[in-house]
């Protein structure tokens, strides 16, 4: 039988080799990267709306680990934070 902290570690090895691939694959895309492909990779993090749903997706990750440590006041306050906030950067920021 497999004990927990050896999944774990498993786990963690596993998170760890992802992580190496993930980032050599960027690498290794950065590198054989051409002028003539800059145009249409340049405007992928400019784009809005990608920005929009990212932020909603990351806030969302957050509010689980920011009710613990919130104050007791703020708790009510964290999902509309995570709808509003995304919305008025997507108005605001002019990039």
């Amino acid at each position: 039988m497999i004990s927990v902290e050896t999944m774990q570690f498993f786990a963690a090895r596993l998170t760890f080799a992802a992580g190496i691939f993930l980032f050599t694959l960027l690498a290794v895309l950065i590198f054989l990267s051409s002028k003539e492909r800059l145009p249409r990779f340049e405007k992928l993090p400019r784009n809005k709306w990608i920005g929009l749903f990212g932020g909603w997706i990351a806030l969302a990750l957050c509010v689980p680990h920011a009710a613990v440590v919130a104050p007791a006041f703020l708790i009510p306050w964290l999902w509309p934070i995570v709808v509003i906030v995304p919305i008025l950067g997507f108005f605001s920021v002019d990039y």
